[in-house]
């Protein structure tokens, strides 16, 4: 964790537009304050809500702890891979030229650059 502490605090004092969003699969609230409260800068759902967590983690795919999932300004999935992201890019640089499969299949139709098979229409 301090790794993805020291990424995040770099990119944050570059002036990058990047958040975290701390999910937690703790079975316990106090192991969840222990963690958070002492190792985080950033922020995080309510251990109490339980609802909220899950589905969270449901709708991005989490299916292994520690996931980290990166996502758009839309809320669109950029990379599940997060994890490797820090590690491999430590600058951040590869995460701010990523664009999301929204975005890329909007993209690909505008230009008529059609990698699916699909007809575009213009």
């Amino acid at each position: 964790m301090p790794r993805l502490v020291d990424f995040y605090s770099r990119l944050r004092l570059d002036g990058r537009d990047v958040e975290i969003l701390f999910v937690s699969n703790d079975s316990h609230n106090n192991d969840f304050k222990d963690y958070y409260v002492y190792n985080m800068p950033w922020l995080a759902i309510p251990f109490d809500e339980d609802v909220r967590r899950f589905k969270l983690a449901e709708k991005l795919g989490v299916a292994k702890v520690p996931s980290l999932v990166f996502l758009d300004g839309n809320g669109h999935v950029l990379t599940t891979e997060g994890l490797d992201l820090v590690f491999n890019d430590p600058d951040g640089g590869h995460l701010f030229r990523m664009r999301s499969k929204a975005q890329r299949v909007v993209y690909d139709m505008e230009n008529n650059n059609n990698t699916s098979g699909h007809t575009a229409c213009k």
